[in-house]
């Protein structure tokens, strides 16, 4: 958990720098005009699940497809409360991607 909590403490450290370059930042999580449909995100999210569960099963899985799986399932959510549960998953494989990089390179090195 130690290595979870020095990744934690440079997010935190990120996120000072982006507020002091930026300020308090108000954005729409998807602005209208941009924006694939619900429809469309949902089916990006189950192509992305469909294939990342295909690799698993195949042991060729890769962060990407773990990542972007959790990313498409936030976009695929209405309901703001299973979007920010998605949102935490988000945060969550990306801390572990972190982790697994740091554990890679120290034994590479």
């Amino acid at each position: 958990m130690k290595q979870t909590e020095t990744i934690l403490k440079e997010v935190g450290k990120e996120r000072e720098r982006q507020d002091k370059k930026w300020g308090e930042q108000n954005h729409p999580l998807m602005h209208p005009e941009t924006a694939f449909t619900k429809e469309e995100y949902k089916k990006t999210a189950d192509l992305h699940k469909e294939r990342c569960d295909d690799r698993a099963k195949a042991g060729i899985v890769s962060w990407y497809d773990i990542l972007m799986e959790e990313v498409y399932e936030v976009f695929a959510e209405e309901d703001i409360e299973k979007q920010k549960e998605e949102l935490v998953q988000v945060a969550a494989v990306a801390v572990l991607i972190v982790e697994c990089l740091d554990r890679n390179n120290k034994n590479s090195a």
